[in-house]
């Protein structure tokens, strides 16, 4: 069992992933297609407190097919290896798929408590088959099913004392076997076994010395776990000060524990924001940019992946802030149009039903913005027990799949992989893929798919 006592490993970190927002370049001279080599890149190299733009050269020279497969460029830049795929690589009939029907679903829209699901905010496997879902509220907790979805116990529960949460906003399985949740209600990380024994806390109520970018001092928001045990958190960035479009930045920490003691994975562009300072009122005189971009990063293993979806790049990072490598794919950008904004307005009317949601609409349709282009790549992204990077695509809203791009370890896109739009991925394994599924009345369950994987 891991003891939080005890000093950290001196293992190093290998993969994180960020959310946020950016805006939609203009066109980049590659053909029309965004996601080119020669992109600039916005990121912060082990800066705590800014965060800057860095234009990433790449030498042509370098480039070609190489034995990454057809259609791969490598290329290097100021020592960062760079790979660009400009279609994806899969055979016919090599493409990954999900079965069409779950070999294991666990949920019911009435009965036992254990079944009820409102608020599922993580599910995984256990070495034996078992699954683990980390309920949020209604109650907190864990609860633990075999393998065939039978409920074995549960254990948490609402309140403050040892054990209990306000909220279990995020649960994980450590090496050691043991279970962690993350109470941001309470401030505090605490551990069982899976027998639902309670074993410590540790407050992170308070980062010694981390500064939110302005915000003051307070924990980020603890998203993810590396295999070393530490964790991934992002900040929420400061509130625009000055009128006009921007993307005030956030940061992207990693925290070690017990020490408590954190390194910069990047500070990153945040959500993007229209300031006007006409009228006080809703959203405090701003509002997010409607369809704007943001970063994303997810953890897993020693680095982070992180990404601002105004493109398609993608940078594996060190848990210090030094970018490893370098990676992307082509892609077509969509344009926000004309009937795309009558549809969003029509929906939005339609749902203006009380007194204050029709104030709030008329003060949309006064100030709100849009962007140029949607974003990139939805804000989604998973890594595999194999090590490929998954990354969900932008889905229509009358389209009822996801379509996910996936990376090899080498950061290759080998192709694209179709989800149903109602099932949301919280694990992906070598041969199976669990998710909460939401049917047509918001009624929540977990499903476990099988991952169909041709040779070829």
């Amino acid at each position: 069992m891991r003891n939080w006592t005890r000093a950290r490993s001196s293992i190093c970190l290998n993969s994180a992933a960020i959310r946020d927002e950016s805006k939609p370049d203009a066109d980049d001279g590659f053909g029309g297609m965004r996601g080119s080599p020669g992109d600039p890149v916005r990121v912060t190299l082990s800066m705590p407190r800014a965060w800057a733009p860095l234009s990433l050269v790449l030498l042509s020279a370098c480039g070609g097919t190489g034995p990454l497969g057809e259609g791969v460029t490598v290329t290097d830049s100021m020592g960062i290896p760079v790979v660009f795929s400009a279609r994806p690589t899969w055979d016919q009939g090599a493409t990954w798929s999900l079965s069409e029907d779950p070999r294991l679903s666990i949920g019911t829209v009435e009965g036992d408590q254990p079944y009820l699901f409102f608020s599922v905010s993580n599910a995984f496997l256990l070495p034996d088959g078992g699954v683990v879902v980390v309920h949020s509220t209604r109650p907190p907790g864990f609860r633990v099913y075999d393998r065939t979805g039978a409920h074995v116990r549960s254990f948490g529960g609402e309140g403050e004392g040892p054990g209990e949460f306000r909220r279990l906003w995020r649960g994980w399985l450590d090496d050691d076997g043991t279970l962690i949740g993350y109470d941001p209600g309470l401030g505090r990380i605490s551990r069982f076994t899976l027998d639902g024994e309670f074993v410590e806390s540790l407050s992170v109520q308070k980062i010694p010395g981390f500064r939110t970018m302005g915000a003051g001092d307070g924990p980020p928001s603890w998203i993810g776990r590396f295999d070393d045990g530490g964790l991934l958190g992002r900040t929420t960035g400061p509130s625009p000060s000055e009128n006009g479009r921007s993307r005030p930045p956030f940061v992207v920490a990693y925290l070690d524990l017990p020490t408590l003691k954190y390194d910069t994975v990047a500070v990153v562009p945040g959500p993007e924001w229209n300031v006007e300072g006409v009228e006080r009122g809703f959203f405090a005189d701003f509002a997010g940019v409607e369809f704007g971009p943001t970063s994303v990063a997810v953890a897993h293993d020693t680095t982070a992946f992180v990404s601002d979806n105004k493109d398609f790049w993608i940078e594996e990072v060190s848990k210090g802030g030094v970018v490893l490598r370098r990676f992307g794919r082509a892609y077509e950008p969509e344009p926000v149009t004309q009937e795309n904004l009558e549809e969003y307005w029509a929906n939005l009317r339609a749902r203006s039903q009380s007194d204050f949601q029709r104030e709030e609409l008329k003060w949309r349709e006064r100030h709100l913005v849009f962007a140029d282009s949607y974003p990139v790549h939805d804000i989604r992204m998973n890594v595999d027990s194999d090590g490929h990077l998954w990354v969900a695509l932008r889905s229509p809203g009358d389209s009822d799949i996801v379509e996910w791009s996936v990376f090899d370890p080498n950061g290759v896109w080998l192709g694209d992989v179709s989800t149903p739009k109602q099932l949301r991925i919280k694990e992906i394994g070598t041969d199976a893929v669990v998710g909460v599924w939401r049917d047509d009345l918001d009624v929540q369950s977990v499903r476990v798919y099988d991952l169909k994987k041709p040779r070829g």
